[in-house]
Formats: structure tokens, C-alpha cells, sequence
């Protein structure tokens, strides 16, 4: 019996084995029937797991979650964001300050009070506890720009800081090229005639030999003169220096 997944520490890395090849129907098959797919959240997961952290942030992890509730939003959509908060002794902390710093994708060109303009790169938004939510915390905002966005959530109390960590969500059209998948005929034959090659269909892949021999057939003539067989090459330079010495006689008064 094969699992599908496993993973584990090797050394000072980690490990992770997928045995299965289908991840990519979540993206497709389950947003197709209107659900947030699992595809981006369970890679970007794995992957940041593989990467590791130090044990001693493992303690902060435990003090602190924050993260959105999807990891793609419309251009329109609201990002909402959760976070939990313990104290130190691991039970839920009502009374912690958490905020969360929004880094752009690009910088945002804003103006001031006195009408300078400026350029924006990030954005800080305060979370509110929720009411009897037993150390939960939420936040919204609105992207301006689509891409992609790094966020990292601090939570501090009247002891200092307690823990921080960041996540990524995507805005727009950051992974847009998952919503079209089917081939572009039209552009591909308009780049293949401005570059002057041809495009082809599976229909008509079998002629691609053909056409590659005919390409190479190129007749190179070459043309090997002997210039001592070719007297009238060395004509003007027997001329020239004929003209030369003549000229240099002159100057000097010879005969």
C-alpha cells in the first residue's frame, strides 16, 4: 500500500513525498463548481514548510495565527482577515494589540494633505477583537492594485511583543494565466508570421520534417579566383604605384 503523501525531517531540512499527479483538479474542476479550491494554500504550505523556520519561532507560531479566508480575491472583493491570539500561558488573550502591515505589489502614488505626492509601498490596518471570540481578532481592506501581497500580522500586550508572522494572497489577475488554458490560434499564427516561421496544428505537425529539410537546402557557391591567373585585379595597383614613383621623380628632379 503506497501513501499519498509523507513527510519528514532529514538532517538539518525537511522532506515531503506527492505521490499523486492530480493536485491541479482542485484548481480547476472545484472552482468550476463555485468553491475556494484548495490548489494555491496546500503548495505555498508545503512549500514554506520545506523551506523550515527555526524552532525557536515555533513558540510565536503557537501565540499566534493570522491568515485571510481565500488566497484569491477579485479586483472588487473585500480581503478579510482572522487572527488568533494566546498569551503566554497558551490561553486565548482578548486584550493583545495586533496589526498587520500590507506590503503592495507596486508602489501607490497618493497625494498628502498639502497635495505632494508620494508614493505608497504599504499600508498598516489595526485588527478589532471580536466579541466573545475567545482571543479572535479580524480586519479588512481593499487592494488597490492587483497582484500579489505579502502581509505580517505582530501581536503585542502590555509584556511586549508576543509573536508575528506573514502570509501571501493574490489580488486580480496575479495567477491569470490558469483562467484561460485552451491555445491561442490567432496570436500564435500572427507571431509566427512576423517572425517567419509556421504554425502548426497536431492535425498538421507531420509536415514540420518536411519543411525543416526544405529550409536547409540552401545551394552555397563558392568561387576560388587565382590572382596570378588575373592580371587585370592587379592592373590598377601596378597603376598606382607606376603613378607614385613617376610622381616621386618629378618632385626630386630626376630623369
Amino acid at each position: 500500500m503506497c501513501p499519498v503523501l509523507a513527510a519528514q525531517r532529514y538532517g538539518a531540512g525537511r522532506v515531503l513525498s506527492l505521490t499523486a499527479d492530480t493536485t491541479w483538479k482542485w484548481k480547476f474542476q472545484i472552482e468550476a463548481l463555485g468553491m475556494d479550491g484548495p490548489y494555491y494554500r496546500f503548495w505555498r504550505q508545503a512549500v514554506r514548510w520545506l523551506a523550515g523556520r527555526k524552532e525557536e519561532d515555533l513558540s510565536g507560531e503557537d501565540l499566534l495565527w493570522a491568515g485571510p479566508n481565500k488566497v484569491e480575491y477579485a479586483y472588487d472583493e473585500t480581503v478579510l482577515v482572522e487572527a488568533k491570539v494566546r498569551r503566554r500561558d497558551k490561553q486565548p488573550h482578548d486584550g493583545a494589540a495586533v496589526e498587520m502591515e500590507v506590503h503592495y505589489p507596486v508602489p501607490i502614488q497618493r497625494r498628502n494633505d498639502e497635495g505632494a505626492v508620494y508614493l505608497e509601498k504599504s499600508a498598516t490596518i489595526r485588527f478589532n477583537p471580536v466579541p466573545l471570540g475567545l482571543g479572535r481578532y479580524q480586519a479588512s481592506l481593499r487592494p488597490p492594485v492587483g497582484g500579489i501581497y505579502r502581509a505580517v500580522v505582530k501581536a503585542s500586550d502590555a509584556g511586549g511583543m508576543l509573536a508575528q508572522t506573514e502570509f501571501e494572497f493574490a489580488v486580480g489577475q496575479a495567477t491569470s494565466e490558469f483562467d484561460r488554458v485552451d491555445v491561442d490560434e490567432v496570436a500564435l499564427r500572427a507571431l509566427a508570421a512576423e517572425t517567419g516561421g509556421e504554425f502548426h496544428t497536431l492535425a498538421t505537425a507531420g509536415r514540420i520534417p518536411d519543411e525543416l529539410e526544405r529550409r536547409r537546402r540552401r545551394v552555397i557557391e563558392q568561387k576560388e579566383i587565382d590572382p596570378w591567373s588575373a592580371p587585370l585585379y592587379f592592373m590598377p595597383l601596378f597603376l598606382a604605384f607606376a603613378t607614385a614613383e613617376w610622381l616621386l621623380r618629378k618632385r626630386s628632379g630626376l630623369n
